[in-house]
């Protein structure tokens, strides 16, 4: 990491953290644990284009949270990691990634008010493949992030929503570029019925990133729709536009189409949405497409099958088309207890080059508690 780091104020979230955690953690009631252990082999971790080279990882990843009432006061704390090891470092680095949130919301006589802390690392290839569907160097990137927001009932039926957030990351290689993010949105929501509510949201923000890079801005604004069509399907529109100022000045529209089934077997969920993400390797907002599919069907009491499909794609000479495809198998041999085989597949076909293929194998062994 740069050595300003450690001065900066985005540097030292244990000092964050710390007053957080001083407000009334003392009301909590609940506490749950998670702790996944995984095997797995990619045949091309790196998604070259070139010759593969396969690497077996060996992942721990326990997270454990705590959430209370107090009054008319609630409160969340999260905290874990993934411990990751790799049988070829040159391909796939060792990785030792935390993750800590603290989130408090205050119920007012007319609304809401909430804050929101957050520091968490992770793997910048798989953040920017996820996202873009680019291939980015194997890096660490550590993000940083303030969140607050407020809500008022304008009625029974109607309620004002106003949000502020600041976010930074960071890499630990000088071939991606880390960023600042400034935040702010505006929405009104209102009940039509029920089942059926109307929204409107106006957002914006400005980035700036390391290494003297001009700085980009983001302004969006967007209409939506959010119905229940029966007892098993609910449906997500929304409409809008986004323009972006700076290394990428332009203009495109926003959509996000969503459809959500929970049968008595059977839940799936059908996305596809039309936005903008950060780039890290062209340190500036970039147009991005975002398509994905997710089911889970119970075939027994203890036994579920689950299938993940999604593809992700941003233009410029930088961006590229990323798919994914995952499916497991679940069996339960508790109430905490759990084991979980996978099979999947990630491939990439940038807008300028080759596409590449890897092939995705692993077991998952799993101990959760919801009352820990």
């Amino acid at each position: 990491m740069p050595n300003n780091l450690n001065r900066s104020l985005f540097a030292s979230p244990a000092l964050l953290m710390g007053a957080l955690v001083g407000l009334p953690l003392v009301s909590m009631a609940q506490s749950n644990v998670s702790v996944p252990v995984e095997i797995e082999h990619s045949s091309n971790p790196a998604l070259t284009t070139g010759e593969a080279i396969g690497v077996t990882r060996f992942r721990v990843s326990p997270q454990y949270t705590l959430v209370g009432q107090g009054g008319s006061t609630q409160t969340r704390l999260s905290l874990g990691g993934v411990l990751e090891r790799s049988s070829n470092t040159a391909v796939s680095n060792h990785r030792s990634d935390p993750n800590l949130s603290f989130a408090i919301e205050q119920v007012l006589p007319v609304g809401s008010l909430g804050l929101r802390a957050a520091l968490s690392e992770s793997s910048s290839r798989a953040e920017e493949f996820a996202e873009t569907g680019a291939v980015a160097s194997d890096a660490t990137l550590r993000n940083t992030e303030l969140d607050g927001t407020w809500r008022r009932d304008l009625s029974d039926v109607s309620r004002l929503e106003l949000g502020l957030g600041v976010a930074k990351v960071q890499y630990d290689t000088s071939s991606l570029v880390g960023y600042r993010e400034f935040r702010s949105s505006a929405g009104l929501n209102y009940d039509l019925t029920d089942e059926t509510q109307l929204t409107a949201r106006l957002e914006g923000s400005r980035l700036h990133p390391d290494q003297g890079i001009a700085r980009s801005s983001r302004r969006g604004f967007a209409v939506g729709l959010a119905t229940r069509l029966s007892d098993a399907f609910r449906f997500v529109a929304e409409r809008g536009t986004v323009r972006t100022s700076g290394l990428d000045s332009a203009r495109t529209p926003s959509t996000l189409l969503r459809l959500e089934y929970a049968g008595e077997r059977l839940t799936s969920t059908l996305e596809w949405s039309r936005s903008t993400a950060i780039s890290s390797t062209l340190a500036g907002y970039t147009a991005t497409r975002l398509l994905g599919w997710t089911a889970d069907y119970a075939w027994s009491e203890r036994t579920s099958i689950n299938l993940a499909t999604s593809q992700a794609r941003s233009q410029g000479a930088g961006g590229a088309a990323g798919s994914t495809w995952m499916a497991g198998l679940r069996h339960s041999f508790s109430d905490f207890w759990s084991i979980e085989g996978r099979l999947g597949q990630l491939r990439t076909r940038p807008n300028v080059g080759g596409s590449a293929t890897a092939n995705v194998a692993g077991l998952v062994l799993t101990y959760s508690h919801p009352d820990f």
